[in-house]
């Protein structure tokens, strides 16, 4: 039996949240199943990252600060190098209006925090499927 290898580079994931266990958590995790992570403390820090390494996907804690945040998925998305790459939002906060927001900011799911690192994975396998 030969081995076989994909000419794929491993996906890769930008984690922009404010509390370092929680971005390292994921990281941790998705890197045992993997996929390769770059991370952000904040939204200016996240658009920095994702033009640079230009990831598959992000996920975003939408939390505080949140303002931050929803301008950081508005300029990815109007930008052409990052455009493409979907946005997982992530929320403490069970509010339609908080879903809406993040979804008209560009983001193509929100996940209820807390949020295991095995569901935000399974939500970034989905969307990744889905282009």
């Amino acid at each position: 039996m030969g081995l076989s290898f994909s000419s794929e580079p491993p996906t890769l994931a930008l984690i922009v949240d404010p509390v370092q266990a929680e971005r390292e958590e994921y990281a941790a995790y998705f890197m045992q199943h993997g996929i390769r992570t770059v991370q952000a403390t904040d939204g200016l820090h996240g658009i920095a990252k994702a033009a640079s390494q230009l990831p598959d996907v992000i996920a975003v804690d939408l939390g505080v600060p949140d303002r931050d945040i929803i301008d950081m998925c508005l300029r990815l998305k109007r930008e052409d190098s990052t455009k493409h790459i979907p946005i997982v939002g992530l929320s403490s906060v069970c509010k339609v209006d908080e879903f809406g927001r993040a979804m008209r900011a560009g983001c193509v799911s929100v996940l209820l925090k807390p949020c295991t690192p095995e569901e935000l994975l399974q939500e970034i396998r989905r969307v990744l499927s889905l282009r």
